[in-house]
């Protein structure tokens, strides 16, 4: 038989095509790794969007239950100056892990200093009592201090006043 001999351009065409085709296996590698790290990129944002959710959902959760303890009686109404303070409170000890018992418990206490500083301003006579937050949340005379004082503050005054008027006028006069 007959040496075969490969031609010149068949040579070069198949050393040209081979070259192409490594060229294309080595493109299709680097494809497939950056997939395969896309896909794990994505799986950790994934994750990390859970964590991210879980994490909102716990916060609002503690969040719920802190106002819930801020309102005692479930009426939907907060007090302002209470909730500043717990949060100045709660600010400057921000490494404490309290529970919506122990923050309900707080909260009474400070409702209880405001209501005893507010108590010591009327004494001491620089403000009026109650403040007016404080007047007109409470219609009850014999659960608020503020209006018993007041009573009895008028009612010793409308005291003073008869026992003028029963004084004989001659009396009066010398005065």
């Amino acid at each position: 038989m007959k040496d075969l001999k490969e031609p010149r351009g068949a040579k070069l065409l198949r050393a040209r095509v081979n070259k192409m085709m490594k060229k294309a296996d080595k493109l299709l590698e680097k494809l497939d790794e950056d997939k395969k790290a896309i896909g794990k990129i994505s799986e950790n944002a994934a994750d990390e969007e859970k964590k991210l959710k879980e994490y909102h959902l716990l916060i609002e959760a503690v969040i719920f239950q802190i106002l819930q303890a801020l309102d005692e009686d479930s009426d939907g109404v907060i007090d302002v100056n209470v909730v500043l303070d717990a949060l100045a409170l709660f600010g400057s000890h921000k490494e404490l892990r309290l529970t919506a018992e122990q923050i309900k418990t707080i909260v009474e206490m400070l409702k209880k200093e405001e209501h005893i500083e507010a108590m010591k301003a009327f004494l001491s006579g620089t403000v009026p009592y109650p403040p007016p937050s404080i007047a007109a949340s409470s219609t009850d005379f014999s659960a608020d201090p503020a209006k018993i004082i007041k009573q009895k503050l008028s009612s010793n005054e409308a005291l003073k006043n008869q026992t003028l008027d029963k004084v004989p006028t001659d009396m009066k006069q010398k005065k």
